[in-house]
């Protein structure tokens, strides 16, 4: 909730960075792994973290100091993750192209659902601001948004790439994806229809994008 700090995730370790300084206040080393995503949960007061060895490992973010693991959270690594503003609940998404929505208490974490429908890896999931629904990114070609009350898939979009990215608008009814044939692409939400298309590159794949809180802006 600060943009004085900011973490990133690589190969054997997760670096929290300090904006105004450019400098790295903490080093997170699991060695031999490799880290596919991370994200901070809202309150604070942990990192939450995707792991090519399946586990999802929670960190305290001023002390690096391990806080949980989810042993077995997915079978082919876990490759992309995202906590609801409450606190209460993560989605992560794995190499075999499931969404699963863990259950987060005080001291204990438990499988809710299990979401099947991609059949490749989940690569990039982002929740609403209510917590009722999220859209997850596959290197299937599909982008799902899903009731994550119900659990029943909302939409579908198709396209000819890999996603590897997807934004929601901040005022939620359109989203933008992007991946490895360089096209940015609007979709409206509702109805799952493309609005526009945008090329994003010229050589490389788009492999992350962000929006601006306004939504005037988008960096890729």
């Amino acid at each position: 909730g600060t943009s004085d700090l900011f973490a990133t995730c690589s190969k054997n370790d997760i670096r929290v960075w300090h904006t105004p300084e450019n400098r790295e206040l903490l080093r997170i080393v699991v060695p031999n792994m490799t880290c596919h995503a991370i994200e901070f949960m809202r309150d604070g007061k942990s990192i939450i973290s995707a792991w090519n060895d399946g586990k999802i490992r929670a960190f305290m973010p001023e002390t690096g100091r391990l806080k949980y693991v989810i042993d077995h959270a997915h079978s082919l690594g876990v490759t992309a993750i995202a906590a609801t503003s409450d606190c209460k609940r993560i989605i992560s998404g794995g190499g075999e192209g499931q969404v699963r929505v863990w259950e987060i208490g005080e001291r204990t974490h438990k499988l809710g659902e299990v979401l099947k429908e991609h059949v490749s890896a989940v690569s990039c999931i982002k929740i609403k601001k209510d917590d009722r629904e999220c859209v997850t990114a596959s290197l299937d070609g599909t982008c799902i948004i899903w009731d994550i009350v119900r659990f029943i898939r909302r939409q579908m979009v198709l396209a000819n790439t890999l996603f590897k990215c997807v934004c929601y608008h901040p005022e939620e009814y359109q989203m933008i994806t992007s991946g490895t044939d360089r096209r940015i692409r609007y979709w409206e939400v509702f109805d799952g229809s493309a609005i526009r298309e945008v090329e994003g590159s010229v050589s490389g794949s788009v492999n992350g994008m962000d929006i601006t809180s306004d939504g005037a802006y988008f960096v890729t």
